[in-house]
């Protein structure tokens, strides 16, 4: 067990993050908690506290803004903060298949638009390889 020096929190060691090793190949655990650590790299990379964070996620009712999902996944257990790339502005909480998928299309309207009249094209064809 270890105290998280940020949140108070006395909690199992898997609960904590390791640190890089040092110059002797030691490795010793995070001073602060997994959660404590994600809070702080939002708020670093983001701006969003986690009483942002609740309130936004309140304002969602819990789910992704895009499809809807209710986070049920032991890996995946918070809902991404997606922000515009160009602005740095919040749009909303969305899951990590909803984050990925926007930006793999690179946050265009007009990429996702031709993906969906793709789809809406193809959706009911059946195509057979011959070999």
């Amino acid at each position: 067990m270890k105290v998280c020096k940020i949140c108070g929190i006395e909690k199992p060691l898997d609960e904590f993050y390791y640190r890089t090793p040092n110059k002797n190949g030691s490795v010793s655990l995070r001073m602060e908690c997994k959660s404590c650590r994600i809070e702080i790299q939002r708020y670093k990379k983001l701006g969003v506290c986690n009483v942002k964070y609740e309130e936004m996620l309140a304002k969602q009712k819990g789910v992704c803004a895009v499809c809807g999902c209710k986070l049920e996944s032991s890996r995946y257990t918070k809902l991404c903060v997606d922000h515009n790339h160009t602005t740095g502005k919040i749009r909303g909480l969305l899951c990590t298949a909803c984050n990925t998928a926007i930006g793999l299309m690179k946050d265009s309207t007009h990429r996702l638009a031709n993906a969906i009249a793709y789809l809406q094209l193809n959706d009911s064809q059946d195509i057979v390889c011959s070999v």
